[in-house]
């Protein structure tokens, strides 16, 4: 679900935009979708929240550390191969 929010600011700013004109004046077919577009834009938002929260108590939202095996963890010794000019 946090992909998802990526939508939440294109679905924010259509109806923002709407009613920017609305409040303008009389614009036609904008003015009727203007309403439509503003609860389309709230629903969309509040279902993001209610699938983000479902997932933060499932402990779904952040994924585990993936377990570092023995062999990575160890450290890894090299010898020091500088040669010395004398």
């Amino acid at each position: 679900m946090p992909g998802y929010w990526a939508f939440s600011f294109g679905a924010a700013a259509l109806p923002t935009m709407a009613l920017r004109l609305v409040e303008r004046g009389p614009t036609g077919p904008i003015e009727f979708a203007a309403p439509v577009l503003f609860l389309a834009a709230n629903a969309i938002i509040a279902m993001l929240v209610a699938k983000t929260l479902q997932l933060l108590v499932q402990g779904k939202l952040i994924p585990p550390v993936a377990a570092s095996s023995t062999a990575a963890a160890a450290p890894v010794k090299t010898a020091a191969r500088i040669a010395r000019v004398q």
